[in-house]
């Protein structure tokens, strides 16, 4: 199992993207995930738990239906949400934590070429 951890909607220099703004924030959190999973030549065929980080679950219960398109297109069902005090950027709202199985081949995980 491997665990990308707090992934949140910022750019490559570590700005908030869509502050305050749930919906966007967690499309964006989204991508960000998959990206991190190819980036580890991993697919979301391999995600196995997905926490939603929030400070607002209020707020987050009324976009929620854009994690679940996204989810349920990918064949994806793993989620928890979980309310915090914070996040590491004022304004986030939504940050994605997601654990992937390691689906590949024994030797494949070990770095073993076939022969």
């Amino acid at each position: 199992m491997h665990t990308f951890p707090a992934i949140g909607p910022v750019d490559t220099l570590g700005r908030l993207l869509h502050e305050d703004d749930a919906a966007a924030q967690l499309a964006l959190s989204m991508s960000r995930v998959e990206a991190a999973l190819a980036a580890a030549g991993r697919s979301t065929a391999e995600l196995r738990a997905l926490r939603v980080l929030t400070t607002d679950r209020r707020g987050l219960d009324q976009v929620y239906d854009v994690l679940t398109e996204r989810l349920d297109a990918l064949g994806i069902d793993p989620v928890v949400t979980v309310e915090v005090a914070r996040l590491p950027v004022p304004g986030m709202v939504v940050a994605l934590v997601a654990a992937a199985a390691d689906v590949r081949a024994p030797a494949a995980r070990a770095g073993v070429e076939p022969s």
